[in-house]
């Protein structure tokens, strides 16, 4: 029989207000092979028990014993694994969600245990040297709607906290004067930043391709110093802790997308995509220290900084899932800061690949990069344990940008780069879309920066050079709008 042509006049609505005041309701409902018994009540927030992700990641930002290539080359692996063991980080990712996906939370929490020296077992699990260690945290709550605004715009509300910690041998140079007639001379002492980041959003839909995003965010930077002998006061020095830096920034952000919703728009987007961004941020950063009275004092330098920030994704079909993209990234400040923390940094896997992070900077910075996506394998849906393979894509790319402003110095010239990257789109529990990839680049140009007496490099020089070099990333993320 047509389902159209059923005879339903037997079934009488349920009275959903006589339920709700019962708050649990026990009905029949006649079923051929199963129990015709039946409950109902109101829906209550369900949340999920939580997920553990294990992670293990090498950051490889300290170069203990000099680059790991070089190490590799001359066959010391001794020193090698020092360097590994002094960048390895440890931990897990989490997650949960209400089954309606209104509530989600997100965090991880990675230790660096290699990050401190240690003089034996006992040491190395003692609780003031664990607290002591290179950490990564993190812990995001968004929560879909103000339950007082029952409007389509009613914004999602986005809760988020960051702290991370990093060890820095001989990361404070101070000058002193042994004695009268000497020349000056530099001592140096270990320190330790400790990051703090809260921040609070407001993501309001505009209509169906876009939203307003309101922020508010806290950032107190603290810095901790270990003891040292003062040669010129002929003194132990102790150990002291300053805040590095602290700052409040207020956002407005505009986000735009109109992508094409096709079989592989995750991983070669047809379509616009773009973000217009204006941030407020004044705050006050630690210039220098002062020894006053046999005691280490710091001096704070305070700005008020205003900046405008561009970012825009266009992606045409070529046909056969074949895709061209253009991505561009634009940055300036309203204000002029000369400080290198302040200084926008254009490099790395966010920007111009073929250059490292701190290598393209500036106040003003630009990149552009025009991208060719083509599928390699479609539709695999193999499955390894947890994890089922979707596809496996190809993108070739060359960039160009600079940076212009600031104490970096850098040219004017913009500087260009090529190279490749394999893309693989997998999901894993069933539930969690993952995005593998592997990108090498080269660089161009060939340019030096000469940095301050601030900086600290694996060979000692002030001058660095950039350009001209294999540089590999690859990693695993949730989504490839970043890249």
């Amino acid at each position: 029989m047509a389902l159209n042509e059923f005879d339903d006049r037997d079934i009488e609505p349920l009275n959903t207000a006589e339920f709700i005041a019962e708050g649990v309701t026990v009905f029949n409902i006649p079923t051929r092979f199963a129990s015709d018994s039946r409950e109902w009540r109101p829906y209550t927030e369900t949340i999920t028990g939580f997920s553990f992700f294990p992670v293990i990641r090498f950051d490889n930002y300290t170069k203990l014993n000099g680059s790991n290539n070089s190490l590799i080359k001359a066959g010391q692996f001794g020193s090698l694994g020092e360097n590994l063991w002094r960048d390895l980080k440890v931990g897990t990712y989490f997650a949960s969600r209400d089954v309606t996906e209104k509530l989600s939370i997100f965090g991880g929490a990675l230790i660096g245990f290699g990050s401190r020296p240690a003089n034996g077992v006992n040491d190395f699990f003692k609780p003031s040297r664990i607290v002591d260690l290179d950490r990564d945290l993190f812990l995001i709550a968004e929560h879909r709607g103000l339950p007082f605004i029952k409007r389509s715009w009613s914004p999602t509300v986005a809760v988020e906290f960051y702290n991370l910690k990093r060890n820095v041998k001989d990361g404070l140079r101070i000058e002193e004067f042994p004695c009268t007639a000497c020349l000056p001379d530099t001592t140096s002492a270990n320190i330790r930043y400790d990051i703090w980041q809260a921040d609070v959003y407001f993501r309001s839909k505009l209509n169906r391709w876009s939203l307003l995003e309101l922020g508010v965010g806290y950032s107190p930077y603290r810095v901790a110093t270990d003891g040292f002998f003062s040669r010129e006061l002929q003194q132990f020095i102790p150990g002291s802790t300053a805040e590095y830096f602290k700052g409040t920034t207020f956002s407005a952000s505009w986000y735009g997308e109109l992508i094409e919703p096709t079989r592989h728009y995750d991983i070669a987007p047809v379509g616009l995509r773009g973000q217009f961004s204006y941030r407020y941020q004044p705050g006050r950063l630690l210039e220098e220290y002062e020894i006053n009275d046999g005691i280490l004092s710091p001096v704070y330098n305070t700005t008020k900084n205003h900046s405008l920030e561009l970012k825009g994704l266009m992606g045409f079909s070529l046909g056969g899932h074949k895709t061209a993209m253009i991505t561009t990234r634009a940055f300036t400040y309203l204000n002029n800061p000369q400080d290198y923390f302040y200084l926008d940094y254009a490099g790395g896997l966010l920007g111009l690949r073929s250059y490292p992070f701190f290598a393209v900077g500036g106040t003003r910075t630009v990149f552009t990069r025009v991208s060719y996506i083509t599928p390699i394998y479609e539709s695999i849906y193999r499955q390894v344990g947890p994890y089922t393979i979707d596809k496996i894509f190809a993108h070739l790319f060359i960039e160009t940008g600079n940076g212009w402003g600031g104490p970096l110095n850098i040219g004017d010239n913009l500087k260009t780069g090529i190279g490749g990257e394999l893309r693989v789109a997998l999901n894993g529990y069933y539930l969690f879309p993952l995005k593998f990839f592997v990108s090498g680049s080269y660089g161009l140009n060939k340019f030096d920066v000469n940095l301050s007496d601030d900086f600290i490099t694996g060979s000692g020089s002030n001058r660095v050079t950039y350009g001209r070099e294999f540089l590999l990333y690859f990693g695993l993320t949730f989504d490839f709008n970043l890249l």
